[in-house]
């Protein structure tokens, strides 16, 4: 038995495939690997170039529980925004556990490209622009529809958070990941039950209602859109704290009067949003919230163009397991394209005008 330590370009054997370990993008020495409180995400990559997560849990978290992961996709394949549910677990009489005890019931799953909202929550105090309000529209709205269509068929995230979604903002579209905790009405109480975020988890749960229920992302699903609105708000921009928006829930002074001058802010340009966002703020539990449809709804009837995005997209399938997404360390295939275009020009006018 061995610590699982790679090194860039070391490879393992998973599920009967080869996987190589990738290196960081911004430190080619190491490989890559996202540290969070449960447990560690390294990037693998197939023989056919495509590119996976393999969630390794802390031995705190490394429970017989996770065998259920494999049984998400059963329940999502037909949801958007779910690519993640396509998961294998590593069972501990697998080769590879035998080998590397820490990858008892790891998970492997597709690697989805992009930027969190947590990442896009400190552009400004990194000095990057904010997205135009013209990208966050139909992202959050693509977010309402994910989390309308889930709690329809009965499961929850339990956990959403802004470093619990990916957006890709030149596709409009939001992707949940960190799906463990997810609630499914056929699955037991966890081990490990989630008290949500501050910021993100309403004043009924601050006080003891558990977020073990097909309502649980109500609350923070709202939350979450309002900040996608505001965030290129420019009087609101400065408002936001490098993790979110509020701080907590109703009750302290300093919350309440930044709700008060966001629905203020909201209810001009999405006054039907605006009285949704107002209905869950006061909630007194979770079941009070609107329903995420509703919030859904709201936001298409504030912005009458998204029906014809609507019309367009439909409610289509997840994609499949395997990820085809471009390595987030290989160069944009079309400024390459624009690169050598330009160096054959330059050449031949070299040989035109120059050579001779």
């Amino acid at each position: 038995m061995k610590a699982l330590r790679p090194k860039p370009r070391d490879t393992i054997s998973l599920f009967g495939e080869i996987f190589v370990f990738r290196e960081h993008g911004q430190a080619a020495w190491t490989v890559y690997c996202a540290e969070g409180r449960r447990a560690s995400v390294y990037l693998l990559e197939d023989d056919r170039g495509e590119f996976w997560a393999l969630k390794v849990f802390k031995p705190m978290f490394r429970d017989p529980s996770l065998r259920d992961q494999e049984e998400l996709a059963v329940h999502t394949r037909a949801l958007q925004g779910l690519r993640s549910s396509h998961r294998r677990v590593v069972l501990p009489n697998a080769s590879a556990a035998r080998m590397f005890p820490e990858l008892k019931y790891a998970i492997l799953m597709p690697w989805i490209e992009g930027e969190t909202w947590a990442d896009i929550l400190l552009r400004p105090f990194a000095g990057i622009t904010a997205p135009s309000l013209e990208d966050l529209i139909p992202t959050c709205y693509h977010l309402t529809r994910v989390l309308a269509q889930m709690e329809a068929v009965g499961i929850a995230h339990t956990d959403l958070s802004p470093g619990n979604l990916i957006l890709d903002l030149s596709k409009r579209e939001v992707q949940l990941i960190d799906l463990e905790d997810m609630y499914l009405a056929t699955k037991p109480n966890p081990r490990f039950e989630n008290l949500g975020v501050p910021g993100y988890r309403p004043l009924s749960v601050e006080h003891g209602e558990s977020l073990w229920t097909r309502s649980a992302d109500r609350y923070a699903g709202t939350i979450l859109t309002a900040e996608m609105l505001l965030f290129s708000h420019p009087g609101f921009v400065s408002k936001f704290t490098q993790e979110s928006l509020f701080t907590g829930p109703r009750g302290a002074t300093e919350n309440d009067k930044k709700f008060a001058e966001a629905a203020a802010a909201l209810s001009g340009p999405f006054p039907r949003f605006a009285a949704v966002l107002s209905r869950a703020w006061t909630a007194d539990t979770l079941d009070e919230c609107p329903r995420l449809r509703a919030v859904s709804e709201a936001i298409a009837a504030d912005c009458p163009a998204l029906q014809g995005v609507v019309a367009r997209s439909g409610v289509k399938p997840s994609r499949p397991a395997i990820n085809k997404s471009r390595s987030p360390f290989r160069p944009n295939s079309r400024k390459l394209s624009l690169l050598v275009a330009l160096v054959i020009v330059l050449v031949a006018f070299y040989l035109v005008f120059i050579g001779h």
